[in-house]
């Protein structure tokens, strides 16, 4: 029965292995060769190197100025996303640590048989004294506290590790994985998280004296690697979803200004997508003086084109002209047609919005 799970337990099971391992490392060179010549193509290589030591020299300064690394407005909304983070998964983990305390008071009273792994019992007990006081007081929890919180709920993360004898290293190591990765969302500098699971995964093979030919090593290694790949990657979506937030509602915020500007001597102001120079929202303005203000809903030129509002003669000088790419205020003469097919006259004054992007190389 054994034999069954041991890749190697006879010779047609391990030519099978070998084989199968063959074809996906061919696969993954075939994979690798293509993206290579993909961004030789591309001339994507030297990109690749500004992005690096672009990276390089944000570390370098973020180093250099201490505990004043960054105070942008992203970063610190991304804090307080993490300090939320970590009050949710207090409240959540308050319950099932209350339910794991009511065991462990029953084995107290009683004679039962212990049911759950000992080493966890002071954890569990340390650790719901700690949540518990995260979630009744909330204001604790800011982004200059972030780290020491981080520091003491993986401190008893790994206590079950120090306590447990080496045939218990893995079952708990597997009980505290979760407990390990959602601690490592949420301390304010990431480096945190990786120290913390190394001095885990070091506890772990202090076990086994460090013999590198153990399965504790080969599982511990597996761990730890899926652990931090998995922290780093999602604290990173995390900080982009939390940017692309703060970056549209600082988009929204400088367009209903410029609109407001622009409103003071213009008759309508319009936004338009850049590629399919289609309306993106309603403009009762653009309504009312064209004479489409009857009956038209509250999102009725949304999604409309822009340049069907135009005389046949002038569409295509206006589509070149919108679809330039000119970072320069342009202003143009064209005829309009109203709901009853009648010219209108005016002059159209352009503004490209630049993006953050953009708008970060227009200023080096």
């Amino acid at each position: 029965m054994d034999d069954a799970y041991v890749p190697g337990g006879s010779p047609t099971r391990a030519l099978l292995f070998t084989v199968c391992i063959l074809v996906l490392q061919g696969l993954t060179l075939v994979r690798l060769m293509n993206v290579l010549l993909l961004m030789r193509r591309n001339k994507e290589f030297r990109s690749l190197w500004q992005r690096a030591h672009a990276v390089l020299c944000r570390c370098s300064e973020r180093f250099s100025k201490g505990a004043h690394e960054s105070t942008s407005p992203e970063v610190a909304k991304f804090h307080w996303a993490q300090c939320n983070l970590l009050v949710i998964g207090s409240r959540f983990f308050s319950l099932v640590l209350f339910f794991r305390l009511i065991m462990f008071q029953l084995y107290l009273q009683t004679d039962m048989e212990h049911l759950l792994s000992p080493p966890l019992d002071i954890s569990s007990l340390a650790g719901y004294a700690v949540v518990l006081f995260l979630t009744t007081f909330r204001r604790t929890v800011q982004p200059k506290t972030l780290d020491f919180w981080y520091v003491v709920n993986q401190g008893l993360s790994i206590l079950p590790i120090i306590l447990c004898a080496p045939e218990e290293v893995y079952s708990m190591s597997l009980i505290t994985l979760l407990p390990r990765f959602l601690v490592g969302l949420v301390p304010k500098h990431a480096w945190w998280a990786i120290l913390g699971n190394l001095v885990h995964w070091i506890l772990a093979l202090k076990h086994v004296d460090f013999q590198l030919q153990s399965s504790t090593f080969a599982e511990q290694s597996a761990m730890l690697g899926i652990v931090l790949g998995g922290i780093l990657s999602i604290r990173q979506q995390i900080f982009q979803n939390v940017k692309m937030s703060f970056d549209l509602k600082t988009r929204t915020i400088e367009l209903e200004a410029v609109s407001s500007l622009l409103l003071g001597f213009c008759d309508a102001v319009v936004e338009v997508e850049e590629d399919t120079l289609t309306l993106t929202e309603d403009s009762r303005q653009l309504s009312t003086m064209l004479l489409h203000g009857h009956g038209i809903s509250a999102g009725g030129l949304a999604g409309s084109e822009f340049l069907n509002f135009f005389t046949p003669e002038d569409r295509d000088h206006i589509e070149e002209s919108l679809s330039t790419g000119s970072k320069n205020t342009l202003a143009l003469n064209a005829r309009m047609l109203d709901c009853l097919g009648n010219l209108v006259r005016v002059e159209l004054l352009h503004i490209r919005r630049l993006g953050r992007c953009e708008r970060q190389e227009a200023t080096r």
